[in-house]
C-alpha cells in the first residue's frame, strides 16, 4: 500500500489555493447579496442665527414714527403735568432676549430767572407683557428708568410665538405749574437675542 504525504508542498498549495477560492466565492456571494440590501445616509445640517426684530405680525404695535404728543394735566397757567405712553412689539427666535433701555434724553425750557417755582422734572417708566395674547402692560406700576444710567440689560422671556411688548411712559411734572415752552424725551429700547 502506497502512503501519500498530505502535507506535501503541492498539497499545501492546493489547500491554500482552495482557501483563496472559497474566500473569493464568499466575497462574490456577499457582493451579490449586498445588491439587494444597500443603505446610504443623506446628511443635512444648517443653522438659524438668533435674531430679534420689531414685530410685523398682524396687530403688532410700534413706537410712533413721529413724536408722540404729550397729554396735559390742567390747562393754561394751571398745567401741572405732561405725559404720554408708547408701546412696541418685539419678536425673537430665542427663548429669552436681553432688554436694555437708555437713559432718557430730555429737553425742557431754560430755567426761569423769576418764576423759579415753575420747574418741571421728568420721570420715565417701563413695563413688559409676554402673555400669549399681548396686551399693553400696566405702566402705573411700571419700573422707573434711571435718569442717568437707564436700565441695564435684563433677561426677558418671550411668549409662545416669540413676542413680547414693551411699554414706555414719559412724564413731566411741576408741582406749582410748568414753564411755557417745549418739552421732549427720547428713550431708546435695545433688544438682543440670548
Amino acid at each position: 500500500m502506497k502512503f501519500h504525504n498530505v502535507f506535501s508542498t503541492k498539497s499545501a498549495k492546493l489547500i491554500v489555493g482552495g482557501t483563496i477560492f472559497v474566500s473569493a466565492i464568499t466575497a462574490a456571494n456577499f457582493a451579490m447579496l449586498s445588491a439587494y440590501a444597500v443603505d446610504d445616509t443623506a446628511s443635512f445640517s444648517g443653522t438659524v442665527d438668533s435674531a430679534c426684530a420689531l414685530s410685523d405680525d398682524g396687530g403688532a404695535v410700534a413706537f410712533d414714527a413721529n413724536d408722540k404728543a404729550y397729554t396735559a394735566t390742567g390747562s393754561g397757567v394751571d398745567v401741572t403735568a405732561l405725559s404720554a405712553t408708547q408701546y412696541v412689539d418685539f419678536e425673537c427666535n430665542t427663548d429669552t432676549a436681553t432688554v436694555a433701555i437708555d437713559a432718557p434724553v430730555t429737553s425742557k425750557p431754560m430755567a426761569p430767572i423769576n418764576a423759579s417755582g415753575l420747574v418741571a422734572t421728568h420721570v420715565a417708566k417701563y413695563a413688559v407683557d409676554d402673555n400669549d395674547t399681548l396686551g399693553n402692560p400696566d405702566l402705573t406700576s411700571g419700573t422707573t428708568i434711571d435718569a442717568t444710567n437707564g436700565v441695564t440689560g435684563f433677561s426677558q422671556a418671550v411668549n409662545a410665538t416669540g413676542l413680547f411688548r414693551v411699554g414706555i411712559e414719559s412724564k413731566w411734572s411741576g408741582a406749582d405749574g410748568m414753564l411755557a415752552g417745549e418739552y421732549s424725551a427720547d428713550i431708546t429700547v435695545t433688544v438682543t437675542p440670548d
